[in-house]
């Protein structure tokens, strides 16, 4: 299924050729651990800018196709 109305971008790690190895996550020592989401692309390069990573670079990905499971 395709995002048609909504948008998605996620930070993503990537490795020394650029291949997406993996996906920061947020959150606190009371919070639990989460993926970097975003509905804008203004709000995932403010998100970028914050993050703090320490393997490879944090990349802005688009989310353009979903499969629903339930």
């Amino acid at each position: 299924m395709k995002l048609n109305e909504a948008s998605l971008y996620v930070l993503a790690s990537t490795d020394e050729v650029g291949d997406v190895v993996g996906f920061p996550k947020g959150g606190g020592s009371s919070t639990p651990a989460r993926i970097k989401a975003y509905d804008s692309l203004e709000n995932a390069r403010r998100g970028k800018r914050q993050a703090r990573h320490t393997h490879g670079e944090v990349v802005i990905v688009k989310v353009t196709e979903v499969e629903v499971n339930e």
